[in-house]
């Protein structure tokens, strides 16, 4: 089981967690002020201890008939905090309170640290102490990707170090890679950074949507579309010779499309947003056939696009862009290719109008019920 990031009372976040089904192990993973520990806790070093009947108490009743989402989240918390506490003496002493280093660097850079909870067989008393570390931790998945001469994989690009950009999230110890950065001189980018592969199961197949999307920017800018509705790029990020990803045009006072609608309050409104749908439906239309083109799809698997209406962003003005999340370039099967273009103008039809029009009319029922 994992959580939410979540902010404990001593300035913990937590980042991710597991037990096994016998309640006899757990671990959790906190970022505290830039370090982030994996706390373990293993029933056979803590038996015969207060901390134990505790710990065990939590753990079997996450799963307790009749609890809902939320009793299990904060069961779970209350666990993560039990561990904390334990680990407090240890967390403090290797993470103590300090301004946040809110390089972009720092993400890609982050001291790790393995601490076991365990009875001391002199005192009786339970108390955490370091396994391993530190080591280079990935708090948000955040890796650089080695592409051998950064000139010739972004030829013409400009390259930036990563310690000069800060970055902009207002929680700078997120569990997510940055998004939002601010440039030296005070110029905001967009970011898509370079990640972990990720390895899908049952089929244990490596994929890396951000590489993926990485490669099709640069490949973009390169050759544009020629049609507006994708961030373009304005750099390259580099870390120690290595490529920590790209800068994107900045999106002003972006909203997902589903936020963007939850704004709508009005009779008004729905009409507003109604007269916009077209020209939304032609922009990112446009954008699809041009990356169809290319030969790049929004789909991997035949079975679904992988465009969906989160993706979407509306800025200030209310102009839709399609910032480039899951995409990757076809083989020369135009057979095959064929289908997935097929998936995703499907994909586009449901989103901008029967999605849309649907949580229109839904704001409508709902204004003229009040």
């Amino acid at each position: 089981m994992s959580s939410d990031t979540t902010v404990l009372y001593n300035a913990c976040y937590i980042l991710d967690g597991m037990h096994n089904d016998d309640a006899t192990k757990c671990w959790v993973e906190i970022l505290r002020h830039g370090v982030v520990f994996r706390i373990e806790a293993l029933s056979a070093n803590l038996e015969d201890t207060p901390f134990h009947q505790q710990w065990q108490t939590l753990l079997k009743d996450l799963y307790a008939p009749g609890m809902t989402i939320q009793d299990r989240i904060d069961r779970w918390d209350q666990l993560c905090n039990l561990l904390i506490d334990a680990s407090l003496p240890v967390l403090q002493n290797l993470a103590p309170e300090a301004p946040a280093d809110r390089s972009l660097r720092a993400h890609f850079h982050t001291p790790t640290y393995e601490l076991q909870i365990a009875r001391d067989p002199a005192s009786g008393a339970v108390h955490a102490s370091i396994a391993s570390g530190p080591v280079d931790g990935l708090p948000s998945r955040c890796q650089v990707a080695n592409v051998g001469d950064i000139d010739a994989f972004a030829p013409g690009v400009k390259q930036y170090p990563a310690h000069d950009i800060e970055v902009l999230e207002p929680n700078a110890e997120s569990s997510f890679p940055p998004r939002r950065v601010r440039m030296p001189g005070g110029t905001i980018h967009g970011f898509k950074a370079c990640v972990k592969d990720a390895t899908r199961l049952p089929t244990n197949h490596v994929e890396n949507h951000h590489k993926d999307a990485i490669h099709a920017y640069l490949a973009l800018h390169k050759e544009p579309l020629g049609v507006p509705g994708i961030p373009s790029v304005a750099g390259v990020v580099v870390d120690e010779g290595a490529l920590a990803g790209v800068l994107l045009e900045d999106i002003e006072g972006a909203q997902n499309l589903p936020s963007r609608l939850e704004t709508v309050a009005t009779v008004e409104g729905v009409e507003r947003v109604r007269g916009l749908v077209p020209g939304w439906r032609a922009r990112i239309e446009a954008v699809v056939e041009r990356l169809h083109s290319r030969g790049f799809c929004l789909n991997r698997e035949v079975s679904q696009s992988s465009l969906d209406e989160s993706l979407l962003i509306v800025d200030k003005d209310d102009c839709i862009w399609l910032p480039l999340s899951s995409i990757f370039q076809m083989d020369e099967d135009r057979e095959e290719l064929r289908t997935h273009v097929n998936k995703d103008k499907e994909a586009v039809r449901q989103i901008l109008e029967q999605y849309v029009l649907e949580e229109l009319t839904k704001v409508e029922t709902r204004v003229e019920v009040e």
